[in-house]
């Protein structure tokens, strides 16, 4: 496993939370706003920066498409956080969440991510999408192991309105599907919503999320 690419994945999914956590109602138009003395968060954005000064760009570790990858992500962290240290102007917040977000459905696909040649990926959802599919794979998985019913009743609930998913039936489906794909390894993955495990499993076994409301 590349420990560089481990660097950025670790920054990345730190960020991701962030941002995920600072969005506005659809369609309010509004501009996130967040206090950077705020504790929570400048502990990490000192997290994310601590790891991009390890990442090493150029070492021989990196090859071939893994190094064009770990620079794609490097980029989308730096913009993401040009977003945070300067939440002064309004529209710097905005493009560089932009830049981030469209970083990020470059790598992993998305609504308005090209493949090579200029075409659009189709079928493909948004970043927060897979988001809260990661957290419900999670949630689905906790609740069944502790054989929790009443959660897994509000989780189906939940499901139904945060991702559109809403029987106990498909949500099964969607779980065997990630866990058919996924690999702990996150570069042989072929699951979108592996890069989200590991951080929401935290997350729930160690901070208390239990519900998807949540991660919303």
């Amino acid at each position: 496993m590349n420990s560089n690419l481990d660097k950025v994945n670790e920054a990345g999914v730190l960020l991701i939370r962030l941002v995920h956590s600072l969005r506005t109602d659809e369609g309010g138009g509004a501009t996130p706003r967040i206090k950077i003395s705020d504790k929570a968060t400048s502990a990490i954005l000192v997290k994310v920066r601590h790891l991009l000064r390890e990442v090493e760009i150029n070492s021989a570790e990196n090859s071939g498409l893994e190094r064009s990858v770990i620079l794609h992500k490097y980029a989308a962290i730096q913009a993401a956080l040009a977003s945070f240290e300067e939440m002064q102007y309004a529209q710097s917040v905005e493009t560089n969440l932009k830049i981030f977000r469209n970083h990020v459905e470059a790598i992993h696909g998305g609504p308005t991510a090209p493949e090579f040649g200029g075409k659009r990926i189709g079928n493909k959802l948004s970043p927060e999408d897979y988001y809260l599919r990661a957290a419900t794979v999670v949630l689905w998985q906790h609740h069944r192991k502790h054989k929790d019913e009443d959660a897994l009743k509000q989780l189906v609930s939940d499901a139904r309105t945060l991702i559109r998913v809403g029987t106990r039936e498909k949500i099964a489906k969607m779980v065997d599907n990630h866990d058919q794909a996924h690999n702990i390894d996150i570069s042989e993955s072929k699951s979108p919503l592996s890069v989200h495990i590991a951080g929401i499993i935290d997350l729930v076994e160690n901070h208390g999320w239990r519900r998807l409301r949540d991660f919303a």
